[in-house]
C-alpha cells in the first residue's frame, strides 16, 4: 500500500462504493478458517481487449506469510484459468523483499523500475514493476503447487524441529525480530530496541533463574522463533510468550515451537502458564488455543490465557 495514513470512515465508504460500482476491478475478501475477515485480494483494471490486469493483496499483518503464498497460487489459478487473461501486472515497494521473493516464485519477472516513486513514512521510496504472463504461469505452476505441498508436509512434521536453550550466539538474531515491524505492533512495548538496550537485557535474561527462553530450529540449524518463560514468584505460575522468526511467520510453525517449548520447560518446571496477547493477534490466540490455552478474561487491548496442571511428562 502506498499510502500510510489512517483510512477514515468516509474514505472507506466512498471506496467501497467506487469498487462496487466498478465494471474493471474484482475484489475478493479473505476469510480464515472461523470466517473471519483478514485481509482481501483485488484484480484491477481488468481490459477485456488485452486480456490483461493488475493485482494486489492485503493481509491483516498477524495473519501473514504462508496465507500469502496460498493466496498468490488461488489468485493466480482464478485470473489465467477462470477469466483466461493473458498477463498480470503488480507493482511492489523496493523496500518489500518477502513480497518481491514471493512473486518472483510464482513466475513474475521485474520489468521496470520506479527510482524515488512515493513518499512513505517521510522517506521517497522507489516501486518495482512486475508482470507475468499465461506462458510463464503455466510454466511455473506445477513447480509452485509442489513446492507447497513440501512446505505443508515439513511444516505438519514436529520432528523437524528441535528445542534447544539460547545462548549468546543467538542475541542478534533475536534482536533483529524484535524490532521486525509487525513484532513490535503486537508487543506489549512498539518502540525499536537499539543494540546496547538489548545486549543488556540478553545478558540478564540469560543469568536469570526465573527465565527460560527457547529457540526452535529446523533441520539443526535454521532458527524458526524464540519462546520466552518468566517465571512469577511465589506464584507457581509462569507467563509464555512467542516470537517466529519473520521469514518463518505464517508458515504453521508456530504451534509446534510453543508446544514443544512447553514440553523441555516441563522438563524443569512443574506450574501453570499464562499469556498476555493483543485482541488484534488472532493468529498467536489461535497458537496457544490449540496448544491447551483457556481465555481467562481480558483487560484493555489484551485478552489473558491460562494453561492449567502442566504436566511434565505432558506430549503435547
Amino acid at each position: 500500500m502506498y499510502t500510510d495514513h489512517e483510512i477514515g470512515p468516509e474514505e472507506h465508504r466512498a471506496w467501497i462504493a467506487k469498487t462496487l460500482e466498478s465494471e474493471t476491478d474484482i475484489v475478493f475478501l479473505v476469510l480464515d478458517d472461523g470466517d473471519n475477515p483478514v485481509g482481501l485480494v483485488s484484480l484491477n483494471g481488468i481490459s477485456l481487449r488485452h486480456m490483461t490486469a493488475s493485482w494486489a493483496f492485503y493481509l491483516d499483518q498477524a495473519t501473514r506469510g504462508g496465507l500469502g503464498a496460498g493466496l498468490e497460487f488461488a489468485l493466480l489459478d482464478y485470473a489465467f484459468d477462470t477469466l483466461h487473461l493473458e498477463k498480470l501486472n503488480c507493482e511492489v515497494i523496493d523496500t518489500n523483499e518477502p513480497v518481491l521473493r514471493l512473486h518472483k516464485k510464482f513466475g513474475f519477472c521485474q520489468e521496470g523500475y520506479k527510482r524515488e516513486n512515493i513518499e512513505k513514512g517521510g522517506q521517497r521510496l522507489g516501486v518495482v514493476l512486475l508482470g507475468l504472463t499465461r506462458t510463464d504461469w503455466l510454466k511455473a505452476r506445477t513447480l509452485a503447487k509442489k513446492r507447497m505441498a513440501m512446505a505443508n508436509e515439513t511444516q505438519d512434521s514436529d520432528e523437524s524441529i528441535s528445542i534447544l536453550r539460547a545462548t549468546e550466539n543467538d542475541s542478534k538474531d533475536i534482536w533483529k525480530w524484535r524490532n521486525d515491524e509487525i513484532t513490535k505492533k503486537m508487543s506489549i512495548s512498539n518502540d525499536s530496541v537499539s543494540w546496547e538496550d538489548h545486549s543488556v537485557w540478553f545478558k540478564k535474561l540469560l543469568n536469570n533463574s526465573s527465565q527460560y527462553l527457547y529457540l526452535g530450529f529446523l533441520k539443526g540449524n535454521e532458527k524458526i522463533g524464540m519462546c520466552r518463560f518468566e517465571i512469577e514468584v511465589n506464584k507457581n505460575i509462569a507467563e509464555i510468550s512467542i516470537n517466529i522468526n519473520p521469514i518463518y511467520r505464517g508458515r504453521k510453525f508456530s504451534s509446534q515451537l510453543l508446544s514443544q517449548s512447553i514440553v523441555k520447560f516441563c522438563e524443569d518446571q512443574n506450574i501453570d502458564l499464562f499469556a498476555k496477547i493483543k485482541k488484534t493477534n488472532i493468529a498467536s490466540i489461535k497458537c496457544f488455543t490449540k496448544s491447551g490455552f483457556n481465555f481467562e478474561y481480558e483487560d484493555g487491548d489484551y485478552k489473558y490465557y491460562r494453561k492449567i496442571q502442566v504436566i511434565s511428562s505432558l506430549i503435547l
